[in-house]
């Protein structure tokens, strides 16, 4: 679908195609407004523990799982990429099942980095499903 190629067709230097649009808190831990993000089930935290200048802030998710709802303001469907916690350690992060908007889950393993660097614990982007108009839903299960 047109869509889709126009998505992941090679752009200009600069371009985004219809633009995007970004929820990130974890340098500073502050949400977006709960009018167009907010979540069910997972608890913010410092993984850094010092609440200082070197914080790093994730949501964590119980076994039981959780939800991440938030709005699209787009006209289309977009890609939907999400950052989460890697770490080169075959027992340091559970594996997570994550579903956007009921489609097929996708596993997500962050204890495979696909580089061999020297940092042990790093971000990851994974490209997880497509955000539609309105409302949508992440579902995020260990």
């Amino acid at each position: 679908d047109i869509v889709r190629r126009l998505s992941f067709s090679e752009k200009q230097l600069g371009s985004w195609s219809w633009g995007d649009k970004c929820f990130d808190w974890f340098e500073t831990g502050r949400m977006p407004s709960q009018d167009e993000f907010y979540f069910e089930g997972a608890t913010l935290i410092d993984i850094l523990g010092d609440g200082l200048a070197h914080s790093q802030w994730v949501l964590e998710f119980p076994t039981s799982g959780g939800v991440i709802i938030f709005d699209s303001n787009f006209r289309i469907p977009v890609p939907l990429l999400i950052r989460y916690m890697t770490r080169d350690d075959p027992n340091g992060y559970p594996r997570v099942e994550v579903m956007v908007n009921g489609d097929k889950p996708k596993v997500l393993n962050p204890n495979k980095m696909h580089v061999k660097l020297v940092a042990r614990q790093l971000v990851s982007i994974a490209d997880v499903g497509w955000v539609e108009p309105g409302r949508n839903y992440i579902t995020i299960t260990p």
